[in-house]
């Protein structure tokens, strides 16, 4: 037989295996992705934070001091994060806090040194060593988080391209 033919018959056979897995598994993949989407910022503050730049702690109380505080997830190995941090935010008026999504303690450093980023940069402080955020409702990095000072959550913008609209959210009033 040949190839055109078993091509032809074959594809047909192939798109409904699909269609019917995709059938199959929909309820499941909804379930996904609301579960990533949910984001509870109390529990991400349950433990006390520490600041990698000064050992400064941490927690839910601290986001009561302004009312819009802004989180960062990143990456230093992000190129979209690294163009992020060349945006002078005013953290007079909003609180930003970021939390640093790698354990290369090293290398987050040098980076903030080389951006001048002087935002606390917050990792979950343990009995004996300091560990990274665990965050599984990030879907992509960078994520930023508008809340209020009571720890709500106003709005979750992901990406480079939200960056407009993420500062018209966290500076009007």
């Amino acid at each position: 037989m040949k190839r055109e033919y078993l091509f032809a018959i074959l594809s047909p056979l192939i798109f409904v295996a699909g269609y019917l897995c995709g059938i199959c598994l929909h309820p499941k993949i909804s379930e996904w992705a609301s579960i990533k989407n949910e984001v509870n910022i109390t529990q991400l503050f349950g433990n006390d934070v520490i600041d990698l730049n000064n050992g400064s702690t941490y927690n839910i109380d601290t986001l009561s001091a302004h009312n819009r505080n802004l989180l960062i997830f990143w990456s230093p190995s992000c190129q979209f994060c690294r163009f992020f941090f060349n945006n002078k935010l005013n953290h007079e008026t909003v609180g930003i806090f970021c939390f640093p999504l790698s354990d290369d303690y090293d290398y987050i450093n040098f980076f903030r040194e080389n951006h001048k980023i002087d935002y606390p940069q917050l990792v979950i402080k343990s009995d004996n060593e300091t560990h990274p955020i665990s965050a599984p409702f990030i879907d992509a990095i960078p994520t930023f988080i508008i809340t209020d000072n009571h720890a709500q959550i106003i709005h979750k913008y992901v990406g480079i391209d939200s960056i407009d609209n993420l500062i018209k959210t966290l500076y009007q009033n």
